[in-house]
């Protein structure tokens, strides 16, 4: 309100109705002050919540009340891949698996998905539920689905513990995926499986390739001897590429890599198989 005297905003929730007035003693006090936004989070998915807002002046004098309601979503990982692009998400469910600087990996808790969420300075910490609203977009460079997060919170304790997949198995087949309005995740080229982008992983092999010119890439085999139509030096990368320097990881040497199972685009725009490691996740083994 424009009045000169207001002093603040008083906001009530209420399940199974609107709160009768500012002295209700079955609502639940949500906010109270200048602002103009806030947000009710940790609420039963598919139960209506019943909100009603009282403007005041110094006295205090309350305002007749402003009702609305609405029903909370379970938004997990998997429900925002689903997502049409362009289309508002909010996330309400999921553990944060992975950190980088302007981004961060949410994981459901009841499927083998996950998804990466943009936002600068997130300030979240490894196994929080998150929490994040923004706009569902396919990235142009790599084909990842990932959300664009105006905002992010994040709550609690806990941890993520990666799954464990063989060469062939990293990014999978398409999942839920619609080429025109790019809802879903699309699979890598020679996919197999259940799609796993998003998703904390752990995979291994051999270096076989090195990209050292600008130090942004390797590749390791398990032994399946992949190849996926890329060069490096005009020789054949064999195996899956790992987005990390390979300043330290000598041809033969056999690693275990902890990240994301990711993605890249090839000059033909398939969509090709990448591990990008969290920090700390390249463990070098002993060759045998």
């Amino acid at each position: 309100p424009t009045d000169t005297d207001l002093a603040g905003v008083k906001i009530l929730a209420k399940t199974g109705s609107y709160p009768t007035g500012i002295t209700d003693g079955e609502a639940t006090l949500i906010y109270t002050g200048t602002g103009t936004n806030t947000t009710h989070t940790i609420l039963t998915n598919g139960t209506i919540q019943y909100y009603s807002a009282f403007a005041y002046d110094e006295v205090p004098n309350y305002s007749v009340k402003a009702d609305i309601s609405g029903t909370p979503a379970y938004i997990d990982p998997a429900n925002a891949k689903m997502s049409a692009n362009t289309g508002n998400v909010t996330l309400t469910a999921g553990k944060v698996s992975a950190l980088f600087t302007n981004s961060f990996y949410v994981q459901s808790t009841t499927d083998p998905i996950g998804i990466r969420v943009d936002k600068t300075a997130h300030g979240l910490t490894l196994g929080q539920t998150a929490w994040a609203k923004g706009t569902a977009e396919t990235d142009a460079a790599t084909g990842e689905k990932y959300l664009s997060a105006a905002w992010a919170q994040g709550s609690g304790t806990g941890s993520v513990s990666p799954l464990a997949l063989g060469n062939t198995s990293l990014g999978g087949v398409d999942w839920s995926y619609d080429s025109v309005s790019k809802a879903g995740q699309a699979g890598v080229l020679g996919g197999l499986g259940p799609n796993n982008i998003g998703l904390l992983v752990r995979v291994w092999g051999k270096v076989t390739q090195r990209e050292n010119v600008t130090n942004t890439y390797f590749y390791i085999d398990d032994g399946a001897g992949l190849k996926d139509g890329t060069q490096t030096l005009l020789v054949d990368n064999v195996g899956i590429r790992v987005k990390a320097s390979p300043v330290s990881h000598e041809t033969g040497e056999y690693v275990v890599i902890t990240g994301l199972s990711s993605c890249f685009k090839d000059g033909s725009g398939n969509i090709i198989r990448q591990v990008t490691p969290i920090t700390g996740g390249i463990l070098e083994l002993p060759i045998p």
